[in-house]
């Protein structure tokens, strides 16, 4: 008789084949699940689900470089300070003289921020920030701006020197405190002089790393051989919740986590604790408004129990600084916030739209709900400064409990690792249990990381009553 090969008829046998050539490996395979999972209940994961259908880029290195492009928010907004505050600054009124410092040598001025020296060339024209004086030796009159235009004759490091080409009006040529302010309003150039000097912005270098992120799914062989009540098959309905749990672990993940790496274990950045951690000025009275800082994110606590801090107006405020887009920032963005701040938005008493409106005001709030295009319930505000589309995050607990954050998407990614070959995005391994376990055990396995860049296109707001957190 030929022999034609062993053949078995049990096709969950790892070895089982149907005499062909390629054999048939049974249940020890690998599925690969990156590009389906974020849409199992994308309600609960609504950050995941975005950047999983938006903003996916793979990458080959665990630790990947990001390269921040600055240049857009800084030439649209070319001031600088000079510092008055230990030495006095005079101001030349006659044109063409130079501008003087007490206690420094050669008409040198110090700036605040040493670095700024970097990006000023001799040849610029500034204009200072003055207003005119009502009386000689009186208060500066600031209804009436005052013109003191200056020229750049040289830049050292952290110094300059102006010379006046225009002033206009009563004002006082001698600054004892405080810091002067001061505006680059383009470059002037006699005939047949040499070109000037060349500034320009290096793009800069940052990085993000990927976090191992494992689940497993486990049932004995006696409870999978058990007839249960409720579910037809158990073992689907393991599976089910497993592989919600693993997205919401990345979700929470991409929304407290700190990068970093201890005991050989590396963390992703989260966006939430990635602002936190860049120690912006946390803005705490409505008195106080958002501030510009490079690399840091805008942050303010925000009292409900009064009646100027979460309004409208307030926020308008905030969002002249938020959305400017000589910062880069974008005309929408996408909000998180937690139930309890989804809840205040939308109390009809002593919520954010009684607080806002009184019988004397317009009412001019634009809110609509929308439906999301992976099916969230999306409140849309509208400002005449930007727009923020805001979805209900359940996963905001803890200290995200009183939060709404609001992020750039064009400068957050999800970075699934991808190379050689191998896609580390999600996958499911089946049939990882020991040998001779009397059990089944799959593992679900994503290694990922989040990109966050340019740190001042994201904001957060803490929502506290009268300072206790509101939730």
């Amino acid at each position: 008789m030929a022999f034609t090969g062993l053949q078995s008829d049990n096709t969950l046998y790892t070895g089982y084949t149907d005499a062909t050539i390629d054999p048939k490996h049974g249940q020890r395979r690998k599925h690969n699940f990156g590009d389906r999972v974020y849409k199992l209940t994308p309600e609960e994961t609504p950050f995941f689900a975005y950047l999983s259908a938006v903003g996916k880029v793979p990458t080959d290195d665990p630790v990947f470089r990001v390269l921040e492009d600055r240049a857009p928010t800084k030439w649209a907004d070319r001031t600088f300070q000079i510092d008055c505050s230990s030495n006095n600054v005079t101001i030349e009124a006659t044109e063409g003289e130079l501008w003087d410092q007490e206690a420094n040598t050669v008409n040198e001025l110090t700036l605040t921020t040493a670095s700024d020296s970097d990006e000023l060339i001799a040849g610029m024209l500034v204009q200072a920030l003055v207003y005119e004086n009502v009386a000689e030796g009186a208060p500066a009159n600031t209804e009436i701006p005052a013109q003191i235009t200056a020229r750049i004759e040289s830049v050292g490091t952290g110094v300059v020197t102006l010379r006046t080409v225009y002033t206009s009006g009563d004002v006082d040529t001698t600054i004892s405190s405080g810091n002067l302010d001061l505006q680059v309003i383009g470059t002037a150039w006699g005939e047949g002089t040499n070109a000037p000097e060349s500034f320009g912005y290096a793009i800069e270098d940052t990085y993000g790393q990927t976090q191992i992120f494992k689940t497993s799914a486990y049932m004995s062989n006696t409870a999978m051989a058990t007839v249960m009540r409720g579910y037809a098959n158990e073992w689907d309905r393991i599976w089910s919740l497993k592989l919600r749990e693993h997205k919401v672990d990345i979700e929470r993940a991409f929304l407290f986590n700190n990068k970093g790496n201890a005991n050989g274990i590396s963390y992703t950045d989260g966006m939430i604790g990635n602002i936190i951690a860049q120690a912006g000025t946390w803005e705490l009275t409505d008195t106080n408004a958002l501030a510009y800082a490079s690399g840091k994110s805008f942050v303010r606590g925000v009292d409900i129990s009064g009646t100027s801090e979460a309004t409208y107006d307030r926020f308008l405020v905030d969002f002249e600084t938020i959305f400017a887009p000589e910062r880069g920032g974008d005309k929408q963005k996408f909000c998180m916030a937690s139930m309890p701040v989804v809840t205040y938005f939308n109390r009809l008493k002593s919520g954010f739209g009684d607080q806002s409106v009184s019988s004397n005001m317009h009412y001019n709030l634009n809110f609509q709900q929308l439906e999301g295009g992976l099916g969230h319930k999306v409140m849309k505000i509208d400002t005449v400064h930007g727009s923020l589309a805001m979805v209900r995050n359940p996963l905001l607990k803890g200290i995200g409990k009183s939060m709404m954050v609001g992020i750039d998407l064009d400068n957050v990614k999800y970075r699934p690792l991808v190379g050689n070959g191998l896609n580390r995005d999600t996958y499911i391994e089946t049939n990882v249990q020991t040998a001779g376990e009397d059990s089944r055990k799959d593992l679900i396995l994503t290694e990922a990381g989040l990109e966050v860049c340019m740190p001042e296109s994201h904001f957060l707001y803490q929502f506290h009553n009268d300072g206790t957190p509101i939730g």
